[in-house]
């Protein structure tokens, strides 16, 4: 018989290739993945929710109630954002006028919907999508092939181990002190700790070996090729 501990056991074990899997369905199944959020959203903040998959996908098969669009992908947006997620109270939307409209109050919300619908109407959005970028990480677009996924992870770890040897080759003038700590940490904060991040987080699965001074450039050269 399972336990906690083993179903506990299994996931640690499992994680990335479960996350893959978690990651495949919300993208062929987006009814599903609105309605898991919705529901979470609202057991969050303790408000009601009576939504069942087979609404949902009645909702987000119609086109956008604010613009009439049809290509981009469909969400759920409240009516009312004091309440929750419930058949009389959510409508479909687009994603770029749920993005836009976000905590707007309806009134306002519908004086600007008609500009967006005019908007999509006359294609002055010009293919902007509205998409925003969550916590400053950026949206990176997939590889088209395996021969662009291993263009890319040369070129990122060419371009990771010669930001590391200028921050390896900052650090020796200060141990010997011709250089003071202060220059040093200035360096470092200018280099960015993302890049130091990055290369922990990959040191378990690619040792990254120090790039000559002299070889720094033709790394990098090489690997976007």
């Amino acid at each position: 018989m399972s336990t906690a501990a083993d179903t506990a056991r299994y996931y640690a074990a499992h994680r990335e290739r479960l996350r893959i899997k978690a990651k495949h369905r919300r993208r062929t199944d987006v009814a599903a993945a609105i309605l898991e959020d919705a529901r979470r959203d609202d057991r969050k903040r303790g408000r009601e929710n009576d939504l069942w998959i087979a609404f949902v996908r009645a909702v987000i098969s119609k086109p956008c109630a604010y613009c009439g669009e049809t290509v981009l992908r469909k969400t759920l947006d409240r009516i009312d954002n004091a309440l929750g997620h419930t058949r009389e109270n959510v409508t479909v939307a687009c994603e770029r006028c749920n993005n836009v409209r976000r905590d707007m109050p309806y009134a306002a919300w519908l004086v600007v919907a008609n500009g967006m619908r005019e908007a999509r109407e006359t294609g002055a959005f010009e293919g902007w999508r509205g998409a925003f970028h969550r916590r400053g990480v950026f949206r990176l677009s997939l590889p088209t092939s395996p021969r662009d996924a291993r263009r890319r992870t040369a070129h990122s770890l060419a371009t990771s181990a010669a930001a590391l040897h200028d921050v390896r080759t900052a650090a020796e003038p200060c141990a010997t002190g011709s250089v003071s700590a202060g220059a040093f940490q200035e360096t470092r904060n200018r280099r960015g700790e993302a890049v130091l991040a990055c290369l922990s987080r990959r040191r378990s699965r690619v040792q990254i070996p120090p790039v000559p001074p002299s070889r720094v450039g033709s790394s990098v050269g090489r690997a976007v090729v």
